[in-house]
């Protein structure tokens, strides 16, 4: 147990020290995303953060990225929103990776099923965050959050400078700035495997979910249940990735799917959250608030109103997704063209 707090509190140190990596060399990215990505825009914003998370398979640091690039004026606020509403719609996509894997040693039948959970979560994902993205959206140009912000205490900030600062102007003063953000990116990965280990294996503790399938069903509750582990393991990356597992094992049965991964999507951002207060602007905490507030407007929209009809839809494009080989590759071909496409706009 101790081994695994001072695990945690490894982890935390490098995420704040990788935001301030970040923070310092972001000023080198301005010429690549203008140019050399051609982000001028929304659109493109969202497309790279989509395309990014796919290949960090998570949203949680390429959201960061684009929070710390917001503090350093690179992306505007729009843009912003947009590369993270990228990210988390790539960061479904390592559920899918993940059920491919199984697959490959497990037989047919249960290979199956953890396929058809993947492709459900994406489904899912792709219609609740494409309507929160919306909502959010709104929010945030009619300015109705401005007044619900948390600005990090000067004191605090002061504090982080002096432990954290240091490294990031000693490397600026040496080395490229491009190469600090660069080192920063990394920094931010190596902190969310760090918080990976320090938290408990949860595929080894099924049978406390097994008991959680038998007792309840309704959807209110199984959207608490993905809310609650994602803010617990601080990772969509992880609290989805348990479906694989917990599906071919027929714990978390088909019909369970749909309302733990809106919970799911709605818990995945709070340590974005938490880094925006990091990042030091109300600002930042704004654009994410705005985010997840859509989001969780449509979940509970969609819960208490038209549930049945949303998850027949699920249901319905899933098996047209799984109805052959060709339609799966056809789908696994769309969802890296489309964030391409944005991007190239």
């Amino acid at each position: 147990m101790a081994r695994k707090a001072l695990l945690g509190l490894t982890a935390f140190a490098v995420f704040v020290q990788a935001i301030q990596l970040l923070k310092t060399g972001a000023r080198a990215i301005t010429p690549i995303a203008r140019e050399w990505l051609h982000i001028h825009g929304p659109v493109n914003a969202l497309g790279f953060g989509w395309l990014l998370s796919y290949f960090d398979l998570s949203g949680a640091p390429i959201a960061v990225t684009a929070l710390t690039l917001f503090a350093g004026h690179v992306l505007d606020r729009i843009e912003t929103f947009a590369m993270i509403a990228g990210a988390r719609l790539g960061g479904t996509f390592v559920v899918l990776f993940v059920g491919f894997l199984y697959q490959l040693r497990k037989s047919h039948r249960k290979g199956m099923l953890t396929l058809h959970a993947g492709v459900l979560t994406l489904i899912t994902s792709f219609c609740i965050y494409g309507t929160g993205i919306l909502v959010g959206l709104v929010l945030l140009e009619l300015h109705v959050l401005d007044a619900y912000t948390i600005t990090t205490p000067p004191t605090l900030l002061d504090f982080i400078d002096a432990t954290f600062g240091g490294v990031a102007r000693w490397l600026a003063a040496r080395v490229p700035a491009l190469l600090v953000f660069v080192l920063g990116v990394g920094a931010v990965l190596l902190a969310f495997r760090l918080f990976d280990h320090a938290l408990p294996d949860m595929t080894k503790r099924v049978g406390r979910f097994s008991r959680v399938s038998e007792a309840i069903y309704r959807p209110s509750v199984l959207f608490a249940l993905g809310a609650g582990v994602t803010v617990l393991t601080l990772s969509r990356a992880v609290s989805l990735s348990l479906l694989v597992p917990l599906t071919a094992k027929g714990i978390i049965r088909r019909e369970n799917v749909v309302p733990y991964v809106m919970g799911a999507d709605v818990g995945t951002f709070v340590d974005t959250l938490f880094a925006s207060v990091l990042v030091g602007g109300a600002a930042a905490f704004t654009v994410v608030l705005a985010e997840l507030l859509g989001v969780l407007v449509v979940c509970v929209l969609v819960i208490a109103l038209a549930y049945e009809r949303f998850e027949d839809l699920v249901y319905r494009s899933s098996r047209a997704v799984l109805r052959s080989r060709r339609t799966v590759a056809a789908f696994v071909m769309v969802i890296f063209i489309c964030p391409l496409l944005l991007l190239l706009l």
